[in-house]
């Protein structure tokens, strides 16, 4: 399936876009996969995630021509990374320019000189590399190669450039977290909804890092998922995030829970630790108040009495007493 037909089932949504990109890169269709990724991502303006996608596009063979499609979806800093050719250098007067070079070596070898042409091809050569033209340069390079077959000093040559892949690599892009935050939070919930869990525990593991208004919903909707599949797991994460700069409303939710998953496990000190933090903060937060009620009657250790002796201790020389 090629990147249009998968496209088309996108249907233009570009959160459905990413999945059914990692549907197809995780089903086989890797290379076409990544380009609809690469699209969706920059389409929501993830653009970092689009390009670790084209990275990966680029790694499978993928078409140079068919990325140069996406460039118009980056944002316009981005875009004249693409544009942008090797600074020309000034040619002073009365210097011999590529195109005189080029002229001499024609000539000379029209005039059967061909040692002296091929020397003039190479300063030509070396000219329109520095004007920053390796157009040019790349056609003289395929003349030499042609006039002067098995030429140890052409056979060597080539034009740098800086390659799609390094282009790629240098862009930076601005981070707009509140943003970043709610996109993520919106493919994870469609990842939920297609029962592709593995992925949407790991964009809201990205979301809860993010300072966002989305946090507090990816924290409960990870809750949610994890909960029952991987409660130890989920603790960790919870633990991690606890260490974050969160908001006192982050905090609050975010310990809530912890609380309950303690509980849960049946570290009951573990719990009340954050029942406290709590309760000390906001008393009327939830039903912390009530937890702690009920932890402080189960702590409570019931007196016993003391037993009584229903068989009398004998005293040293008494004989068998009898006792009422």
């Amino acid at each position: 399936m090629d990147e249009q037909e998968l496209e088309r089932i996108t249907g233009g949504d570009p959160v459905k876009g990413v999945i059914v990109g990692l549907g197809a890169v995780e089903s086989g269709g890797g290379k076409e996969g990544y380009w609809l990724l690469a699209k969706s991502y920059f389409t929501l303006g993830l653009y970092k995630d689009g390009i670790l996608a084209l990275k990966e596009y680029l790694k499978q063979g993928g078409d140079e021509e068919k990325i140069r499609e996406l460039i118009p979806l980056l944002p316009p800093d981005a875009q004249r990374v693409f544009e942008k050719k090797p600074a020309k250098k000034e040619v002073k007067e009365g210097e011999f320019d590529g195109n005189a070079f080029l002229e001499m070596a024609n000539l000379l070898w029209d005039i059967g000189s061909p040692e002296e042409a091929k020397q003039n091809y190479l300063r030509a050569f070396e000219c329109f590399i520095d004007e920053g033209n390796p157009e040019k340069a790349e056609e003289i390079l395929a003349w030499m190669k042609e006039r002067f077959p098995g030429d140890p000093d052409i056979a060597s040559l080539s034009v740098p450039k800086e390659s799609l892949f390094d282009k790629l690599s240098s862009i930076q892009f601005p981070e707009d977290p509140e943003r970043e935050g709610e996109v993520r939070l919106r493919i994870a919930e469609k990842m939920h909804e297609e029962g592709m869990i593995k992925h949407a525990v790991s964009e809201l593991e990205k979301v809860i890092k993010i300072k966002s208004p989305a946090r507090t919903r990816a924290i409960n909707l990870l809750y949610d998922i994890l909960r029952d599949r991987e409660k130890g797991r989920l603790i960790n994460l919870f633990e991690e995030a606890a260490s974050l700069p969160l908001t006192d409303e982050e905090k609050l939710n975010l310990y809530y829970k912890l609380g309950m998953l303690y509980e849960e496990e049946g570290r009951k000190e573990k719990a009340e630790e954050y029942w406290r933090w709590i309760y000390t903060r906001k008393p009327d937060y939830m039903d912390v108040k009530e937890r702690l009620r009920k932890e402080k009657k189960e702590a409570k250790v019931e007196e016993k009495p003391v037993p009584v002796l229903s068989v009398p201790v004998k005293k040293v020389g008494e004989e068998n007493i009898q006792f009422l």
